[in-house]
């Protein structure tokens, strides 16, 4: 029914608008005296902050990351990926010589970062079992649970024991979004063990269950003193060759077999912060920044899960609910501080909305105006000429026509980040500026509405 009056009235204005005569002729009554007109705000009060979510679940995504680098606003950046490999159904000669082990890294063209810098990459053997566990699947306080909890997951958080000393390292230099196969060296002596226990049919080597339990995987990691980038890694295709000879026919033949990745395998990427030196030191212990605490900035990261909170709290009274027929349209508008991205650090190429409320667990994605099935979204567009607009667009019209209906205080709000599909794949961040931090580049909500006023 609401539907039907909002297209009256946007009629009704469409009407008053294109009539060039007196508003007193509309049928109103000669006593009535009325202005209509279409009315547009963008000093709406923003609030924002910066929250960091609970835990975000990077298992199973077919993309992990390993590398690092420091933000002057984020901190120190870690990600290590964790892999498991599977033992082959495979009997070696009973004579054969060991030649070398190589773990085989196929890179996805992913990096965020300095490339041109030599990366010093290890690799650590797992000490313990991969332990998975779900985040809370209710919010004691609320009875409402986060979108994002997936059962017998693996998440940024998950911190997996393993040795000290590597099995394997070398120095690379990643060539920016080439797909190469990396192959690192790992210990000789953990190769032969393989080869000896392969041709013996040591129960290790050769019965799956067994060998998950002797070899429980590998960690990933960049070893530099300065990391300066991430990278992604394909899991489909990682494995560890083991290349060795054997006589084939009196002639002693090269050969190898392979230790591979399975889709039923754990892997996952441990992504940390340190954020000691930085305005959100302590938002690993109460969750959520407020602007006016951190030099009037917000800050969203992929990968850490660093997102924006935004509420408007007095939308209602900016505009005067007794004199607006109709909101419109609406728009927010997302335009990120210019130095808080570069060729090396890209922005996100989109952001998507989260419902939220004062759990600051995301609940629900926003959908589209009008559009039920689809989940609101906007894509970065580039101010090519002017540098002044650049950003991101959202239609919030419905949204905030609800917002306006709604009586009293509001604690609900929206999270906005980067699409789930890259919010646990990728490390991009922005900034963004508030009202009065200095710089045009802010989160702003502007409001096209039609005011009416008729007087006796």
């Amino acid at each position: 029914m609401r539907w039907r009056i909002y297209i009256f009235c946007l009629g009704l204005l469409v009407f008053c608008l294109g009539c060039d005569h007196d508003p007193g002729v509309l049928g109103l009554g000669s006593n009535f005296s009325s202005d209509y007109g279409s009315m547009v705000v963008d000093t709406t009060t923003v609030q924002v902050s910066t929250v960091l979510l609970d835990s975000i679940p990077t298992s199973s995504t077919g993309s992990l990351l390993m590398g690092g680098y420091s933000d002057p606003m984020l901190g120190k950046l870690t990600a290590k990926a964790y892999i498991q490999v599977s033992n082959p159904t495979w009997t070696p000669a009973t004579i054969a010589f060991f030649d070398s082990l190589v773990l085989r890294i196929a890179h996805s063209g992913y990096y965020y970062g300095d490339t041109t810098q030599a990366q010093t990459i290890e690799v650590h053997r797992v000490t313990k079992d991969f332990k998975t566990f779900a985040l809370p699947f209710y919010w004691y306080n609320e009875g409402q649970y986060s979108v994002f909890y997936k059962a017998n997951s693996l998440y940024n958080t998950t911190k997996t024991p393993v040795e000290s000393t590597p099995i394997g390292s070398r120095q690379v230099i990643f060539r920016p979004n080439a797909k190469d196969t990396l192959t690192i060296r790992l210990n000789d002596a953990l190769g032969k063990e393989w080869l000896a226990g392969a041709q013996a049919q040591a129960p290790d080597l050769v019965e799956p269950g067994r060998f998950l339990t002797y070899f429980k995987g590998v960690s990933i990691e960049n070893a530099s003193a300065q990391p300066s980038c991430v990278v992604g890694l394909n899991t489909d295709g990682m494995k560890i060759r083991l290349y060795y000879k054997e006589y084939v026919e009196d002639k002693l033949t090269q050969k190898y077999q392979d230790f591979a990745f399975g889709s039923t395998l754990f892997n996952y990427s441990n992504i940390d912060a340190d954020r000691s030196a930085t305005d959100l030191k302590d938002i690993a212990t109460t969750g959520e920044v407020l602007s006016t605490a951190s030099d009037d900035k917000v800050y969203i990261q992929a990968g850490t899960g660093l997102v924006t909170k935004i509420r408007f709290p007095h939308v209602h009274k900016t505009i005067d609910g007794t004199q607006t027929l109709l909101v419109t349209q609406a728009q927010l508008l997302i335009q990120p501080i210019k130095d808080s991205f570069d060729k090396n650090h890209p922005y996100p190429k989109t952001l998507t909305i989260y419902k939220t409320d004062r759990s600051n667990l995301p609940l629900s994605q926003l959908s589209a105006d009008y559009n039920p099935s689809v989940a609101q979204s906007a894509s970065y567009s580039e101010d090519k000429e002017y540098q002044t607009s650049s950003g991101y667009t959202f239609n919030m019209t419905q949204y905030v026509q609800t917002l306006v209906g709604t009586e009293g205080n509001n604690d609900n709000g929206l999270l906005l980040m980067p699409p789930g599909t890259e919010l646990n794949t990728k490390v991009n961040k922005i900034y963004l500026g508030v009202k009065n931090s200095g710089t045009t580049y802010r989160v702003k909500l502007k409001i096209w509405y039609i005011r009416k006023s008729i007087q006796q």
